[in-house]
Parts: C-alpha cells; structure tokens; sequence
C-alpha cells in the first residue's frame, strides 16, 4: 500500500481521493451484483459476473500508477531531447555552455524548463559537476547523465571542436534511440486499441451465455 501512495504523490494525485475511487468502484460492482441478484435474476452466476468486474478493475488500478510513472518519465526524456536539440544548435553558433543552457530553458517546455532553469541558476553558485550530476536525477535514464557530464567537459576544457563534436555524437545516439523508443510506444498503443474491442466482445459472450443459461434454469423450473 506504501508504493501505491508513492508513486500517486509522484505524479502529483492525493492519496486519499484515489484509494476512495478504488473502493467505491469495487463496491459499486458489488452492489450491482447484489441488485441483479434480488431484482433481475435469482442466479449465483450474476456475482460470477461481479467477480470478474472487480478482478478486472483491481487489476487495472494496479498497473495504471505504474503506466501513469513511466509516461511521465517518458515524456520528461522526450522534452529533455527536445531541449537539448536546442541547446546542440546554440553550441554550434558560438554561444558559451552557461548562454545556450540559458536560451534552452526558455525554449523547453514546462516539465525541463523548471529543473534547466534551477541548472543555470546552480552553475552560477557552483562551478563543479554536481548541479550537472543533481539536474540528471531527474530523469530515469543513464544516457542523460552521460549527456551532462560532456556538457560539463565542455566547461572545463572549453567549448573546442573535439568536444563539441563528443557531445553531438553522444546526443545524436541518444535522440535517435528515444525516436525508435517512441514509434515502438505508437505501435503498442495501437495494438492495444485494436486489442480492446476483442476483451469487450469478450465480456459481452460472458454476459449474454450467463443469462442464456438463466433464462434455461428458469424454463426448467417451470417445466
């Protein structure tokens, strides 16, 4: 339960308002089942019904946090691609390190304008790796600490050719993996979309051979 908090106040929701939409939603099928049961049909097979519902949705909420963290973190790399690009072409034109870090972050979007701006801020106090090192937590990946560290060498050993040709080739490796990461991401998402319809059709076969066999208990009855 302790991960489940952490990872809501990750990204920003209250604890407490989830926890309370998950169990008024297994409640809620609860409830239905039991409404079926005394109103429409007298048939254990509606809390079947119910049962698989509630499995479906616990199991939902379960990897929904999970879903929700790595889209974050994922577009948190995208945007930090994105910046960098900015930054690549400023380095290229002549600026220093510290200027193009500074025209970067007001180009970058609000998720790596906030921590690039601290960046700049922190470079100014202090001259050695660490606001680099501190500004890579941020992002779940090693390749942007590695990023870093060459922008970092650049500012030791100022901005040469051999160091911004290093950088260009580390950060071009690296936005070229984060594209294919991406059309990955878009085909899966796809596949999942052409995926649903078949669980739907799947749920509605479940419900219509359930209240076949009702339907079946109550001619027998009779009979």
């Amino acid at each position: 339960m302790n991960k489940f908090k952490e990872k809501m106040l990750l990204l920003g929701l209250n604890p407490k308002k989830e926890l309370s939409i998950i169990i008024l939603g297994e409640l809620l099928f609860i409830g239905l089942g039991a409404a079926a049961y005394f109103f429409v049909m007298k048939q254990l097979f509606v809390f079947l019904i119910a049962a698989v519902f509630m499995i479906a949705f616990a199991l939902y909420e379960s990897t929904k946090y999970d879903k929700l963290l790595n889209n974050k973190n994922q577009t948190l790399i995208d945007q930090f691609v994105e910046a960098f690009t900015y930054f690549g072409i400023y380095i290229v034109n002549g600026y220093n390190v510290y200027k193009a870090l500074e025209e970067s972050s007001a180009l970058a979007r609000e998720a790596v304008a906030v921590p690039l701006s601290k960046l700049v801020k922190d470079i100014d106090e202090d001259k050695s790796i660490k606001p680099y090192l501190e500004f890579s937590k941020n992002f779940e990946s090693l390749e942007v600490k590695q990023v870093m560290m060459s922008v970092f060498q650049m500012v030791e050993e100022g901005e040469r050719d051999i160091h911004i040709k290093r950088f260009q080739k580390l950060f071009g490796k690296f936005s070229e993996e984060r594209h294919e990461i991406e059309k990955a991401r878009k085909k899966n998402k796809l596949e999942t979309l052409t995926f649903l319809p078949l669980v739907g059709s799947g749920l509605t076969l479940l419900s219509l051979t359930v209240a076949l066999v009702a339907i079946m208990g109550g001619i027998y009855n009779v009979l």
